[in-house]
């Protein structure tokens, strides 16, 4: 079992809510078989980071290492990377 993986898979559920990889993939626009690989080869396709960010405006880096703010975007804007300041 790939820790990184399974740890990268509990903040990608909790940030989206989906508990299913159906659920999941509906959130993703990916089909459930997707998940279902990236579950097999324990690896995440990049693009789902992007969709993730794009979304929910959730951190990339946040998402893969657990390092840094949970989310960049908010309702008003682009936070800096280091989660300080006012939003762009």
């Amino acid at each position: 079992m790939n820790l990184l993986y399974e740890e990268t898979m509990a903040r990608i559920k909790t940030v989206s809510r989906t508990q299913t990889q159906t659920e999941l993939a509906k959130l993703l626009e990916v089909s459930q078989s997707s998940v279902a690989e990236a579950k097999r080869r324990q690896s995440i396709p990049a693009d789902w980071y992007l969709k993730l960010f794009e979304k929910l405006g959730v951190n990339p880096d946040w998402l893969k290492k657990g390092n840094g703010p949970v989310y960049l975007r908010t309702e008003a804007g682009y936070v800096p990377s280091d989660g300080d300041g006012p939003p762009i």
